[in-house]
């Protein structure tokens, strides 16, 4: 039985609707509305602010980084600083490697729910070495000067702990003196990093900073850019040759026969993923 041509007529024209939507529509809003402080203000966090999830969460992860070496050094949190957007992080110092690490929770009522951790370490040139377990897939072009690389099946930090030591070896920066962190800078590093991270992004061009408003602005190509990337299928596509190029990450660092004691093999497997 042949289809009725009004109902073709109404697919194609629902379709239409729905692309001029989540390409158009969608970007203008967001150039319009979405914003980040040029200077974040800083607040400690208190455990009565953080849901049962992120307690636990934190908890987790800090004890295995902690059974690394690793100490919590700061634990600060920015109101406002995303329209909203409440975002957590939590400082770790490895005082032998001076290697740190990063727990970032966020949660608002419009935006993918980030409960990430990385490690990370810094040189005098500036440059820096991140390996991370961030399951939300990003937005801007990669920063030249990090050398990131991202295993979003990873669970447990003695697992994310030895992917970045065997990366350390594999570049030969562990032959580099890592940066001093010095106690007392805490909060400073949290401004520096907020700083390079939307500086990246404004010479990347998709960010410019109203400096009369005091705030990081998506241009129009960085609003169109960014939402159109995580759009469906868009953002399945990046997803899935994200986690192509991990994986051979992964084998290449031969992490996929790596299994520390207590760990099980579903937090350590990119077939996790």
């Amino acid at each position: 039985m042949p289809v009725p041509l009004s109902l073709v007529w109404f697919i194609a024209a629902a379709l239409t609707v729905i692309l001029i939507l989540q390409y158009v529509v969608a970007p203008v809003i967001i150039y319009f509305t979405q914003t980040a402080i040029e200077r974040p203000d800083w607040h400690q966090t208190e455990l009565s602010q953080l849901d049962p999830v992120m307690v636990q969460y934190l908890g987790q992860i800090a004890l295995g980084f902690h059974e690394h070496g690793f100490v919590v050094v700061k634990n600060l949190y920015i109101p406002g600083a995303v329209p909203g957007v409440q975002g957590f992080q939590a400082l770790l110092v490895n005082r032998a490697t001076n290697d740190l690490a990063v727990i970032i929770m966020s949660r608002g009522s419009h935006v993918w729910p980030a409960l990430t951790f990385s490690i990370r370490s810094e040189f005098s040139d500036g440059t820096r070495l991140t390996t991370g377990a961030y399951p939300p897939p990003n937005i801007f072009p990669s920063d030249p000067a990090a050398d990131w690389q991202n295993f979003p099946w990873v669970t447990q930090p003695a697992v994310l702990c030895e992917a970045h030591r065997r990366r350390l070896v594999a570049t030969k920066r562990d032959r580099y003196t890592r940066t001093i962190f010095m106690p007392g800078h805490e909060q400073a590093y949290f401004d520096r990093d907020w700083d390079r991270s939307n500086q990246w992004a404004v010479q990347c061009g998709y960010r410019y900073l109203d400096e009369q408003a005091g705030l990081y602005r998506f241009t129009v190509k960085g609003a169109f850019l960014a939402t159109w990337k995580l759009v469906a299928p868009i953002k399945q596509v990046r997803i899935w040759l994200r986690s192509r190029a991990a994986r051979r990450a992964w084998n290449a660092l031969g992490m996929n026969d790596y299994r520390p004691s207590g760990v099980m093999p579903t937090n350590t497997s990119p077939t996790a993923n």
